[in-house]
């Protein structure tokens, strides 16, 4: 099974794993890209709701809301902001094609600036530890496993009430034997 995931990867790497625990004959041949261009090479994407894939089916898998987080110390903190009102500040992101950072640099656009990222890492430990020391402003889902918002604080940013969409793609002329037994596995147990 050729797998290309552009999003929610602890989540779709339990997923591959307890599919190979029921599954050992299985193969999976996966790669975890923000970046990659040659969709064709895929049996299954997971990314963000777009129309990038005319080629596949999709099938929403997730939505959730996102929010900004700083460290615990941050002035930010406790205070009913608006998304303009944090047009000079840092902000940290796990990489340019990341459809977080996305969310984040359409929002601001809408307000008439950029953020000013001084830290993009693909590394969502150094992503975090920057947020946590004070470096910037990240961006995190609200997905029921915040693990990565331990030791940050969410800012009341009162006009930012983004959502994420997340689709699972894939092939329909791919769709039988171990692929159709993964799609319906995958779908069928809920993030």
């Amino acid at each position: 099974i050729k797998m290309l995931v552009c999003a929610l990867r602890e989540h779709v790497t339990n997923k591959i794993i307890s599919y190979k625990t029921e599954n050992p004959q299985t193969v999976f041949q996966t790669v975890f890209d923000f970046d990659e261009t040659q969709f064709s090479d895929y049996d299954i994407i997971i990314d963000e709701k777009s129309n990038k894939y005319p080629a596949y089916e999709c099938v929403e898998i997730f939505s959730a809301y996102v929010k900004l987080c700083t460290s615990e110390n941050s002035p930010l903190c406790g205070k009913k902001l608006t998304l303009a009102e944090l047009r000079n500040e840092a902000f940290i992101s796990v990489g340019e094609n990341n459809g977080l950072t996305k969310i984040l640099a359409n929002a601001c656009r809408k307000r008439g600036f950029s953020p000013n990222f001084v830290v993009q890492s693909n590394d969502l430990s150094c992503t975090k530890k920057c947020v946590e020391s004070g470096i910037g402003i990240g961006i995190v889902r609200i997905d029921g496993n915040e693990q990565f918002a331990t030791n940050l604080s969410y800012l009341d940013v009162v006009d930012f009430n983004e959502m994420q969409t997340l689709c699972l793609y894939y092939k329909k002329s791919a769709a039988y034997g171990n692929v159709k037994h993964f799609l319906e596995f995958f779908i069928d147990r809920k993030l």
